[in-house]
């Protein structure tokens, strides 16, 4: 039994038949295009809600890219919030997409040289001062009873710190050159990897950075300003792959409510693409849940003799009813699999679409689902929430009526297996959460 869906296999072709799940490789086509056509400098935010898909979408159009002759690199941005800048980890996933493509060892090693060089110039300036200081020794708590020492103590301290601004100064210009050396071999690197011809038709080394929103908002924002002032260089167009009001969100909670977090964010990027949510109304959801079915190993009604909709149908009417995300979807799915494991299949009183309205309750209505563990839920309570015409499926209703009667029988253990099934789905999203 699986509880979460495995991520598809993305074969290098990118999008194929089977897997275009969403609907989206025009839309890829269309953004390849964009990037192929625009000269100079180019970077993207490709901006959509949680749960929409994005990250299926960039890695199946990265082998769209490839397939096209782009050199593609893919960076994950919440597996690498464990550093403390992106200089760094950008650095990194670069030289390691270089080391895998390139069979010449000579432009690598120079990218790797001229990063540490710059990475150097990066150390901010107090922070040498202030390794100077705890390791010149010129003071000691001693040192403050007596007045003659202490203002010695300060003259020495005074002189460490104009000769660390003196040297600064001095080093300016270097760590200029330092830093113009690594955005000048950067854009060598890149048309390397991208098979650059020089022609109009030629593709940058397209750099996809994903997952934007779930890191720690300070990496994200370390990431996008270092994209900014020191990455983004002719050759190399960047992808933002995130939720904008997420990331909005992260710059109001570091720099304050009063931020203007758009205004602030645009300066960041060139071109703002959306992730069309037309697929999501036009069928992508009913796509996804036969997907999470087969790959899960749900067997409902589908499989058995039902006088009306099977589950599948009536999981697919809630979503639209409710325009449920991807990303809910598959919780959803997986809460299934959880609550249906855990009761005896040859308990008619917990039928499986009972399962799937405590599922979307659970999702769109927690206050309301509680009320199944307070023994206080009712059929009226679940028609006002989720009521979708069940059409000839007259054994949806009396099911649910079932549950109201039990109510007034108190020594029917029923009640208490559905309290227990709820309490597993609990367990399971409480597991989600911590992980």
């Amino acid at each position: 039994m699986r509880l979460t869906p495995l991520a598809p296999e993305i074969p290098e072709e990118g999008f194929t038949e089977d897997n275009d799940i969403f609907g989206y490789r025009e839309f890829g086509e269309r953004l390849a295009n964009l990037i192929r056509n625009v000269q100079g400098s180019l970077v993207i935010a490709l901006d959509g809600p949680w749960g929409s898909g994005k990250s299926v979408f960039v890695r199946q159009w990265a082998g769209l890219l490839r397939k096209k002759g782009a050199g593609v690199v893919l960076f994950d941005a919440f597996g690498n919030d464990h550093f403390e800048d992106a200089f760094l980890a950008l650095s990194g996933q670069i030289l390691a997409t270089a080391k895998e493509e390139l069979a010449d060892e000579e432009p690598i090693q120079q990218f790797l040289v001229r990063a540490k060089r710059a990475g150097t110039a990066l150390v901010p300036m107090l922070s040498r001062v202030a390794i100077r200081l705890s390791t010149a020794g010129v003071l000691s708590s001693e040192d403050f009873k007596d007045s003659g020492k202490f203002l010695k103590a300060i003259e020495q301290t005074t002189d460490i710190v104009e000769d660390a601004v003196a040297e600064r100064l001095r080093m300016a210009k270097e760590e200029r050159h330092a830093l113009e050396e690594f955005r000048i071999t950067l854009s060598e690197l890149a048309r390397k990897l991208g098979g650059d011809d020089g022609g109009e038709s030629s593709f940058p080394l397209v750099f996809i950075i994903d997952e934007l929103d779930r890191c720690r908002p300070p990496f994200a924002l370390s990431i996008i300003e270092r994209v900014k002032h020191l990455f983004s260089v002719p050759g190399v167009c960047f992808v933002f792959v995130t939720s904008m009001k997420q990331l909005e969100g992260a710059v109001a909670g570091t720099y304050g409510s009063a931020t203007d977090a758009r205004t602030y964010l645009q300066k960041f990027y060139n071109v703002r693409v959306v992730v069309p949510e037309s697929q999501l109304r036009e069928g992508q959801q009913a796509r996804y849940i036969l997907y999470l079915f087969d790959k899960l190993g749900i067997k409902f009604t589908d499989q058995l003799v039902h006088r009306g909709p099977s589950d599948r149908e009536r999981l697919q009417a809630l979503a639209v009813a409710h325009n449920l995300s991807l990303r809910a979807l598959e919780r959803i799915a997986t809460n299934l699999v959880l609550a249906r494991a855990s009761v005896n299949p040859q308990d008619g009183l917990f039928s499986s679409d009972i399962m799937i309205d405590l599922c979307v309750l659970r999702e769109l209505y927690p206050e309301i689902y509680q009320k199944a563990q307070k023994n206080s839920l009712r059929w009226k309570d679940v028609q006002d929430c989720l009521w979708v015409d069940a059409g000839d499926d007259k054994d949806y209703s009396k099911n649910w009526e079932k549950i109201d009667d039990l109510y007034s029988s108190p020594h029917n253990q029923g009640l208490d297996i559905l309290r227990h099934m709820t309490d597993l789905i609990d367990a399971l999203a409480t597991r989600e959460r911590e992980s």
